[in-house]
């Protein structure tokens, strides 16, 4: 995951260097190519690379969120369980209807 990161901070880099390169042309130049209507393809492709790589990010985050939930549902089932079996007589039969009703 941090080599994910550490790679679309790279992307984002090379991407703010090659606008700040555009920045820094003469004032002609950047007239001229506010009237380009395919100015904006020169940027698209960084700019695509960068959606690409941060939705990568977000899905593994969401995959791992919800490894980690399933990991701790599965631990605070063990503790319930665990606990139940420890009592006895009624209120043994207390915890025992009160999981079943969950």
């Amino acid at each position: 995951m941090m080599e994910l990161i550490a790679d679309l901070y790279a992307h984002i880099f090379v991407f703010l260097s090659d606008v700040m390169g555009w920045i820094t042309e003469k004032k002609r130049r950047r007239l001229l190519d506010s009237f380009n209507e395919k100015f904006f393809q020169k940027f698209e492709g960084q700019i695509d690379t960068i959606k690409q790589k941060s939705e990568r990010i977000k899905n593994l985050a969401s995959q791992c969120s919800r490894a980690e939930q399933r990991h701790i549902r599965a631990v605070v089932d063990d503790l319930a369980q665990d606990i139940r079996l420890g009592l006895t007589g009624q209120r043994r039969q207390e915890a025992e209807m009160a999981y079943y009703a969950e």
